[in-house]
């Protein structure tokens, strides 16, 4: 998991595509699937995954805006180390 307190392209999008294209053995996750697996598993809640899933941006990181979940603003990808 890469997370970080920043809203800003730099510390999150670019870091995340750094990794990716200096790296042939990563791959991005996308978090839709995780999400739904903890809503399955009871962790979360179906209100709850609905919220993070609505937050997902288009490569399926999460971007959570300050406001929105009573929190500062947050930025989750996950990044798979393959085999």
């Amino acid at each position: 998991m890469y997370s970080t307190c920043s809203l800003e392209p730099e510390e999150n999008e670019a870091v995340v595509a750094s990794v990716l294209a200096e790296n042939s053995n990563v791959r991005l996750i996308p978090l839709r699937k995780r999400i739904e697996e903890l809503r399955s598993e009871d962790v979360i809640s179906a209100s709850g995954a609905e919220n993070l899933l609505r937050e997902m941006t288009a490569e399926g990181n999460v971007r959570l805006l300050p406001g929105r979940f009573e929190s500062d603003g947050f930025f989750v990808a996950m990044i798979e180390k393959l085999a």
